[in-house]
């Protein structure tokens, strides 16, 4: 595992790009399990506990985890992350993300790291580049997308589009907020309806709004795999 990108908090708190995340695979101790990951980076104890009432562990999401002999098991509703299960190192937590699981969503998950190796990594990172801001990496991750020419009927507009649909200044890399939802109510059922709305000035300075369904402009900007990337997505979100 490399870090690509880190930044720092005010409470000293870690947020980490990195390359890759191990996989973490479990063993059964006594009633609990115990993940960890062949480079014993990180560590993660999963204690079963009954009795908090109406309370349930990850809000009742059940979820899977891989032991080491590769069975696939379940776990739901009374199974609690209790830390850190390793008593002979020290642990801190940090926020984790790769390139690609912050393009798809810009959050990064929580991980339980050994001090001595968290301080390696940062060495290592920190001979090499330095902590940004967290809104300087959520910028740079943005930037790293496919960007598209925006066509807009028939016209290449001075702006880009991904597959996301989301739009940027073609000479600036700016954000443009150009999707606009609405709620319609037709014969008692309602729908989303979203529209592509952008207004900006041409080299003579006129003021040109352009407005249609967001679909049709993604379907005229985009190669057909990405607009199927783009339904996906759509649909997910």
């Amino acid at each position: 595992m490399r870090i690509i990108k880190a930044y720092k908090n005010p409470n000293g708190h870690l947020y980490i790009m990195v390359d890759k995340i191990p996989k973490l695979t479990y063993e059964k101790i006594g009633a609990s399990y115990v993940g960890s990951d062949e480079q014993e980076l990180f560590n993660d104890y999963l204690k079963y506990e009954y009795g908090y009432g109406s309370f349930k562990a990850f809000a009742g999401r059940e979820f899977s985890i891989e032991l080491k002999d590769g069975t696939i098991i379940k776990l739901k509703d009374h199974w609690w992350d209790y830390g850190v299960y390793d008593k002979e190192n020290e642990y801190v937590g940090i926020g984790l993300g790769t390139l690609e699981s912050l393009l798809d969503c810009f959050v990064f998950c929580s991980y339980n790291v050994r001090k001595d190796k968290l301080e390696e990594l940062i060495n290592d990172y920190l001979s090499r580049d330095k902590f940004y801001e967290y809104y300087e990496i959520e910028k740079w991750c943005k930037l790293q997308y496919i960007w598209y020419p925006l066509i807009f009927h028939g016209k290449q507009l001075p702006f880009m589009m991904n597959y996301k649909g989301n739009v940027v200044e073609r000479d600036t890399k700016e954000y443009k907020y150009a999707l606009h939802n609405y709620m319609k109510i037709k014969k008692d059922k309602t729908f989303l309806l979203k529209l592509f709305k952008l207004s900006y000035k041409d080299e003579n300075g006129r003021l040109i709004k352009l407005e249609d369904s967001y679909i049709n402009v993604v379907k005229e900007t985009l190669p057909d795999f990405e607009v199927k990337k783009y339904l996906e997505w759509a649909n997910k979100y």
